[in-house]
């Protein structure tokens, strides 16, 4: 009889232990980084192109900066008049910061607004989402690039041309007079020719472009450090020059 009631005792006691060690695991494994867990929020760097463009994250507004956020699953809508919408779906995760970088295209009717003057803000972000999208040349520290932005890469180093642009060509053939003078302008921007994408508008006055002003343009591409046959170009007449 006092045996059976030692036993039972030990069984209790160990079984009691056995509870206390499960519950001090479960405390240490699962409830404390859970609690900890609770407060890690992620973080979102959001830049895009125009600066003034409307962000909207699951019905919420944002503008070109760093947030912190819940983690979870997002929508994104970024949206301009003149502009072709852009949405895009991605995931935050804590303590880890990720890269919303988007650029907006102009519609037509609004194709050279990262070239107009007003618009430099939006096109110095157009040229920073550059850096985003080439290796290990990022201007912030390394983060996920939510989309990637070949196009928005390719556009901005096009850009950087304008740096050398307007190129002006004077070709005479009779110096004295001038009358025979033929003037050609190069210019960087949106043409219907080009299929509404920027390509190089060369202009002049005569019918066609003159071989020696198309070797002369050349020339100057190369003194300023770009390659003329890098960019598509078309030919205007345009007698008033």
């Amino acid at each position: 009889m006092h045996d059976n009631y030692l036993k039972k005792v030990y069984v209790s006691a160990v079984v009691f232990f056995a509870a206390i060690i499960t519950l001090v695991l479960a405390i240490f494994l699962v409830i404390i980084p859970a609690i900890k867990d609770a407060g890690r929020l992620a973080f979102l760097d959001v830049l895009v192109a125009p600066v003034d463009a409307m962000v909207t994250i699951n019905g919420e507004e944002y503008r070109n900066a760093v947030y912190e956020m819940e983690p979870g699953h997002y929508t994104a809508t970024i949206t301009k008049d003149g502009f072709k919408p852009v949405t895009a779906e991605f995931d935050l995760e804590k303590d880890k910061t990720a890269g919303l970088y988007l650029y907006l295209e102009p519609s037509e009717g609004n194709w050279d607004y990262y070239e107009q003057a007003k618009n430099q803000a939006s096109l110095e972000a157009l040229l920073r989402l550059n850096n985003y999208s080439s290796d290990g040349d990022a201007w912030w520290p390394p983060v996920q690039v939510i989309q990637e932005k070949d196009a928005a890469k390719k556009l901005a180093e096009r850009y950087k041309v304008k740096s050398i642009l307007p190129v002006n060509v004077s070709l005479c053939g009779d110096v004295a007079t001038r009358m025979t003078c033929n003037a050609i302008k190069v210019e960087y921007k949106y043409s219907k020719k080009c299929n509404d994408e920027l390509c190089l508008v060369i202009s002049g006055r005569s019918r066609e472009l003159p071989t020696e002003a198309l070797s002369e343009i050349r020339e100057k591409f190369t003194a300023g450090g770009f390659n003329f046959d890098d960019y598509q170009y078309v030919y205007v007449q345009n007698t008033e020059l």
